[in-house]
């Protein structure tokens, strides 16, 4: 995988997080290049940034502090290693 200095980011309109971003107007996620995942994995090709969840459930705990109980609903997405990044965050969940 390639990799580029941080000062050649660029948000990308609609991402919502920094760690979805453009550099030299290439998609990338975090410190890797969609394109890699693409060729990878192949299309169509679902791409979830760790950071960026991390950088929501720290949202919604600074929010509704330290000791809510926030639920998934899992219904919503079931993807196992989301699932468990947030049960690692002490993330409960929802289900249906």
């Amino acid at each position: 995988m390639r990799a580029m200095p941080h000062a050649d980011r660029a948000p990308c309109p609609g991402a919502g997080s920094p760690s979805i971003h453009l550099r030299s107007g290439e998609l990338w996620c975090e410190d890797v290049p969609v394109r890699d995942l693409a060729a990878r994995f192949g299309t169509p090709l679902y791409v979830y940034s760790g950071a960026a969840l991390d950088e929501r459930i720290d949202r919604v705990r600074s929010a509704f502090g330290a000791d809510a109980k926030i639920c998934y609903a899992v219904k919503a997405n079931s993807n196992l290693s989301l699932l468990l990044r947030m049960h690692a965050r002490g993330i409960g969940f929802d289900l249906v």
